[in-house]
């Protein structure tokens, strides 16, 4: 039986090899993509298996060198142990599926499984930007056609071009920020080394310029990057309890800053591995960072710009910084999984203290993630958790962490708690109405949500705070009633903010 399956095989190996006065694929198109030209090294080999019709070769399947799949779909559970080439096509690549080679995706998609046998640094797909044409025709002789494809690159793109960003802000030591970018590209490709320079004014600060440049240059393999920034900028620690609009927005309308910040001129240099390819069900992915950051830190004082309805509440104290030079080492990863109805996104940092003010050297990790699924046909289940501690001793105050308030615990006063060791956990289960459809805003949805976090600094005994209750979210809206299950009585506590949904 082995035996007659392996003749099979072979028979179905060469019923699609490519026989002379056939089928002729062809790439054509001025395009210099790494996946345009793995593709013609491997037409010009001229040692491949050409597949143009939906097929699926089976575990016993076995190329006798690469894989060419043409305006088709095709499921290999086989062996190519060579590279693979799809044009206009789709490759699925069940869980023992194994290609040896570099896959090159010349329109269509690869979607390798979780346990199928590839090197996902050597995917390469053409920009998303290029145009691709699969035109199949004859070519005048008895039988024969041309596969071909015409690639159209985008346009180059420019020497120097305005960016979008950053957007104005407004916050209680600087009052407002106006910014503005540009991104610089040397060699005009999409996936060559880009430079991103910005510049601010701030009004209610000193120092009023800032601004600085952000690089990002391809090492050349392994998806490699080196990355880095060298800046004069306003900087925060406490950015995951509300982002620079939605805290902006509180800041000038309502007059409430939820966030702590200290000045630097912060010079950093990464190399790192980013999260670049789509993610399939049952697929996780790393991208770890590494590399030193030279920061000058500097205090800064409340401004109490103006606002809109409450003046008072940008009056809250900005808690001095540990002035002075520190050289640090940076190192950490995201951690990206995925499955059918759920997912997990998460981000570790570490940074060692080399070199700081007095005797202030410290070791500090930052950990934290969310998870989402999908419950109840249509309910969602959200889950997102921050961790924060030195390790041995203690960090500068720039380096703590605030909670209290709408944006972590709405039943506290804002910054109540203050540390370099902190701990936040936020679930919340979201129902849709699906059946209610309201003028602009759409459907609602429903939450129920618990809250529970502590913030404390050395050895301090910390004081944990539960918050429970339910909120409305519309199109980019939220509002919340919380409570402290531990007050007598327990007086309810309103929040809002702005909703970016998750899934």
């Amino acid at each position: 039986m082995r035996r007659i399956r392996r003749v099979l095989v072979l028979a179905l190996s060469l019923a699609f090899a490519p026989a002379a006065g056939a089928q002729v694929p062809q790439i054509s198109g001025d395009d210099q993509s790494t996946a345009a030209r793995i593709a013609r090294e491997v037409l010009d080999r001229r040692a491949y298996v050409y597949i143009d019709r939906d097929t699926i070769l089976g575990p016993d399947f076995q190329a006798p060198g690469d894989l060419v799949v043409y305006d088709a779909e095709v499921r290999l559970e086989g062996s190519v142990p060579g590279s693979a080439v799809v044009i206009g096509g789709d490759l699925w690549i069940r869980p023992g599926g194994r290609v040896g080679g570099s896959i090159a995706v010349v329109g269509g998609g690869v979607y390798p499984a979780g346990l199928a046998v590839v090197d996902r640094d050597s995917i390469f797909v053409t920009g998303p930007r290029t145009r691709i044409e699969v035109e199949t025709r004859p070519t005048g002789r008895d039988g024969e056609y041309v596969a071909a494809a015409q690639i159209t690159p985008p346009p180059r793109p420019a020497f120097f071009a305005p960016a979008v960003g950053p957007f104005p802000t407004y916050d209680r030591v600087n009052g407002l920020t106006l910014s503005a970018s540009a991104n610089v590209r040397p060699t005009r490709r999409d996936d060559g080394p880009v430079f991103n320079v910005w510049g601010a004014y701030r009004f209610e600060q000193e120092n009023e310029l800032g601004g600085g440049v952000r690089w990002r240059a391809p090492l050349g393999r392994e998806n490699l990057q080196l990355t880095g920034e060298a800046s004069r900028a306003t900087r925060t620690m406490d950015a995951w309890i509300r982002g620079d609009v939605a805290n902006s927005v509180r800041a000038l309308v309502l007059g409430r800053d939820y966030r702590d910040y200290w000045d630097a001129d912060v010079l950093r240099v990464m190399v790192e591995r980013p999260v670049g390819k789509p993610l399939i069900a049952g697929e996780s992915w790393l991208g770890p960072r590494v590399g030193v950051q030279v920061s000058d830190d500097r205090a800064l004082s409340t401004q109490s710009p103006w606002a809109l309805l409450d003046r008072e509440g940008l009056e809250r104290e900005n808690p001095a910084a540990l002035e002075g030079t520190f050289v640090s080492l940076l190192a950490g990863t995201e951690y990206h999984w995925r499955a059918t109805t759920s997912s997990f996104d998460g981000d570790a940092n570490l940074e060692h203290a080399l070199a700081a003010p007095g005797d202030a050297e410290f070791t500090q990790v930052l950990v934290q993630g969310t998870y989402l699924a999908s419950a109840l046909r249509t309910h969602s289940l959200r889950l997102y958790g921050r961790f924060m501690a030195p390790i041995g001793g203690s960090a500068p105050p720039q380096r703590r962490g605030i909670l209290g308030g709408g944006g972590s615990l709405p039943s506290e006063p804002i910054a109540r708690f203050r540390g370099d060791h902190l701990v936040f956990i936020e679930s919340s289960y979201i129902i849709p109405l699906n059946n209610i459809v309201l003028p602009v805003v759409g459907s609602p949805s429903v939450e129920a949500v618990h809250l529970a976090g502590a913030a404390w600094t050395g050895d301090d005994e910390p004081q944990w705070v539960q918050n429970a209750g339910v909120g409305v979210i519309f199109a980019l809206v939220r509002a919340r009633m919380m409570i402290n299950p531990a007050d007598r009585p327990a007086t309810p506590k309103f929040s809002f903010g702005f909703y970016i949904p998750q899934r």
